[in-house]
């Protein structure tokens, strides 16, 4: 009884805090990619959106103005099980699913390249700016220089994916 009270108060105490400096928080609708479901979205260091579509294949889409206009920027003939997409601070981005492997753009994702990890990715996450860390089946893989060495690290003996990193 006293976990929930105590929630609810943060939760309060939160709310105020957000109104008290001025901030709020609000929702608008944009339109598109059209094409398929949209499965993921991140925003990189300068502000562009992008997003991955599943419509028979995988598709990431850019937005240079919050989300009003798309373009493709990578179409990959894969099923997309379990893709990721993130973007460093320095302008990189990273693709990867557990069927393609893992995909990296150095120039805000106009063009892309295939990286040297070997396996599938079902999760990335780019820490301290050029240190990445992948998660796949059976193993969790860390790259220091932007993705191009990996170190990694098998983790489970059994042939599922790795349930979730930190």
């Amino acid at each position: 009884m006293i976990k929930p009270l105590i929630v609810s108060a943060l939760f309060a105490v939160l709310i105020f805090s957000l109104r008290a400096n001025g901030q709020s928080v609000s929702w608008s609708p944009v339109k598109g990619p059209y094409g398929g479901q949209v499965q993921l979205l991140t925003v990189d260091q300068t502000g562009d959106v992008l997003a991955t579509i599943f419509a028979g294949k995988v598709e990431v889409y850019r937005s240079l103005d919050g989300g009003l206009n798309w373009q493709r920027v990578l179409s990959v003939l894969s099923y997309g099980y379990e893709s990721a997409l993130a973007a460093d601070s320095s302008g990189d981005v990273f693709y990867g699913d557990m069927d393609a492997g893992l995909f990296e753009s150095t120039d805000r994702g106009t063009s892309w390249f295939k990286t040297n990890l070997s396996g599938g990715v079902s999760a990335i996450s780019v820490i301290s700016g050029n240190r990445i860390c992948v998660r796949g089946k059976q193993k969790f893989s860390v790259s220091s220089d932007c993705g191009k060495t990996w170190t990694t690290s098998k983790v489970r003996t059994d042939p599922v994916d790795v349930a979730s990193m930190a």
